[in-house]
């Protein structure tokens, strides 16, 4: 299987696979290394960086759009609701919660 191009098919891919780069890997059918080498060349940028950058933004819109915090965890492919909750503050220097109750 061919890599995606452009940024908009490698989120499409991320989105699929819950942003983990080894399912990202076993539906391109190649190994995690390939991936990320691959990701570098034709996006500019390290894959870790990007799929955590792309999770934020993707958790910061839900939560806007009041999704629970518990289904934006799973959706972005977090093992639990803490380790999610921790990221998100560490990125926006606020709680998901917390961005809940601004949008509202």
């Amino acid at each position: 299987m061919k890599l995606p191009v452009g940024e908009g098919e490698w989120l499409e891919l991320a989105m699929r696979c819950g942003f983990g780069v080894k399912a990202m890997a076993a539906v391109l059918e190649i190994c995690e290394r390939m991936l990320r080498r691959g990701f570098r060349l034709e996006v500019k940028e390290r894959l870790w960086e990007w799929l955590r950058r792309k999770r934020m933004e993707w958790a910061r819109r839900w939560l806007k759009d009041g999704r629970r915090v518990g289904e934006v965890a799973g959706r972005l492919g977090y093992g639990s609701v803490s380790a999610f909750c921790r990221a998100y503050r560490r990125c926006w220097a606020r709680s998901p919660g917390e961005e809940r109750e601004r949008a509202r």
